[in-house]
Protein backbone atom coordinates (compact mmCIF):
# COMPACT_ATOMS: atom_id res chain seq x y z
CA UNK A 1 0.00 0.00 0.00
CA UNK A 2 1.53 3.38 -0.85
CA UNK A 3 1.53 6.08 1.48
CA UNK A 4 -0.62 9.29 0.50
CA UNK A 5 0.74 11.84 -1.17
CA UNK A 6 1.44 15.32 1.11
CA UNK A 7 -0.45 18.04 0.22
CA UNK A 8 0.90 20.65 2.76
CA UNK A 9 3.47 23.04 1.99
CA UNK A 10 6.65 22.75 2.98
CA UNK A 11 6.50 26.55 4.69
CA UNK A 12 3.81 24.97 6.74
CA UNK A 13 5.66 22.31 8.29
CA UNK A 14 6.98 21.74 11.57
CA UNK A 15 10.41 20.79 9.73
CA UNK A 16 10.55 24.34 8.15
CA UNK A 17 9.45 26.36 12.08
CA UNK A 18 12.30 24.30 13.32
CA UNK A 19 15.03 25.38 10.68
CA UNK A 20 13.99 29.13 10.77
CA UNK A 21 14.15 29.24 14.21
CA UNK A 22 17.60 27.64 14.29
CA UNK A 23 18.55 30.05 11.40
CA UNK A 24 16.99 33.27 12.99
CA UNK A 25 18.77 32.21 16.78
CA UNK A 26 21.91 32.61 14.52
CA UNK A 27 21.33 35.74 12.60
CA UNK A 28 20.36 37.40 16.03
CA UNK A 29 24.01 36.93 17.51
CA UNK A 30 24.92 39.06 14.71
CA UNK A 31 21.96 41.43 14.88
CA UNK A 32 20.26 41.66 17.94
CA UNK A 33 18.15 43.90 16.50
CA UNK A 34 16.34 41.74 14.17
CA UNK A 35 12.76 41.85 13.72
CA UNK A 36 10.33 38.66 13.59
CA UNK A 37 11.58 35.04 13.40
CA UNK A 38 9.06 34.34 10.93
CA UNK A 39 11.17 36.99 8.43
CA UNK A 40 13.42 34.39 6.63
CA UNK A 41 14.71 36.66 3.90
CA UNK A 42 16.11 39.09 6.60
CA UNK A 43 17.32 36.53 8.46
CA UNK A 44 18.94 35.53 5.88
CA UNK A 45 20.57 38.57 5.07
CA UNK A 46 21.59 38.78 8.96
CA UNK A 47 23.62 35.61 8.97
CA UNK A 48 27.14 36.48 8.44
CA UNK A 49 28.44 36.02 5.19
CA UNK A 50 31.48 33.78 6.77
CA UNK A 51 28.91 31.55 7.53
CA UNK A 52 26.60 30.93 4.58
CA UNK A 53 28.49 28.32 2.70
CA UNK A 54 28.48 26.39 6.24
CA UNK A 55 24.30 26.95 6.38
CA UNK A 56 24.09 25.61 2.85
CA UNK A 57 26.26 22.73 3.45
CA UNK A 58 24.16 21.72 6.62
CA UNK A 59 20.80 22.45 4.30
CA UNK A 60 22.47 19.79 1.92
CA UNK A 61 23.17 17.76 4.36
CA UNK A 62 20.06 17.59 5.80
CA UNK A 63 17.82 17.36 2.80
CA UNK A 64 20.27 14.60 1.82
CA UNK A 65 19.83 12.44 4.63
CA UNK A 66 15.91 13.41 5.05
CA UNK A 67 15.41 11.82 2.00
CA UNK A 68 17.06 8.61 2.23
CA UNK A 69 15.05 7.92 5.93
CA UNK A 70 11.97 8.96 3.57
CA UNK A 71 11.17 12.14 5.70
CA UNK A 72 9.73 14.19 2.71
CA UNK A 73 8.02 17.01 5.14
CA UNK A 74 12.01 17.96 6.30
CA UNK A 75 14.06 17.06 2.74
CA UNK A 76 11.01 19.41 1.40
CA UNK A 77 11.85 22.04 4.46
CA UNK A 78 15.41 22.19 4.09
CA UNK A 79 15.20 22.41 -0.13
CA UNK A 80 12.82 25.51 0.18
CA UNK A 81 15.20 27.26 2.77
CA UNK A 82 18.30 26.38 1.35
CA UNK A 83 16.77 27.63 -2.85
CA UNK A 84 15.11 30.51 -0.78
CA UNK A 85 18.84 31.48 0.71
CA UNK A 86 21.00 30.52 -2.86
CA UNK A 87 18.19 33.44 -4.42
CA UNK A 88 18.75 36.09 -0.82
CA UNK A 89 22.46 35.98 -1.15
CA UNK A 90 22.71 35.93 -4.84
CA UNK A 91 20.72 38.83 -5.06
CA UNK A 92 23.13 40.72 -2.86
CA UNK A 93 25.72 40.64 -4.91
CA UNK A 94 27.25 38.16 -2.07
CA UNK A 95 28.13 34.93 -4.23
CA UNK A 96 29.45 33.48 -1.08
CA UNK A 97 28.16 30.32 -2.20
CA UNK A 98 30.48 29.65 -4.99
CA UNK A 99 33.02 26.98 -3.53
CA UNK A 100 36.37 27.09 -4.45
CA UNK A 101 37.90 23.91 -6.76
CA UNK A 102 40.81 23.26 -6.95
CA UNK A 103 42.08 22.66 -10.72
CA UNK A 104 42.71 18.85 -11.81
CA UNK A 105 45.37 18.03 -13.71
CA UNK A 106 43.41 14.44 -15.28
CA UNK A 107 47.32 13.20 -16.10
CA UNK A 108 47.85 15.59 -18.88
CA UNK A 109 51.64 16.94 -18.87
CA UNK A 110 51.86 21.10 -17.57
CA UNK A 111 52.32 22.93 -20.37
Amino acid sequence: MRPLPRTSKPEASQAFTIILERLYAMARQTDASLGSPSDLEATLIALPSENRSQVMLVLESVESRATTRADQELADAARLVRNIAGRVWKHQGLDTLARKIEPRSYGFPNG
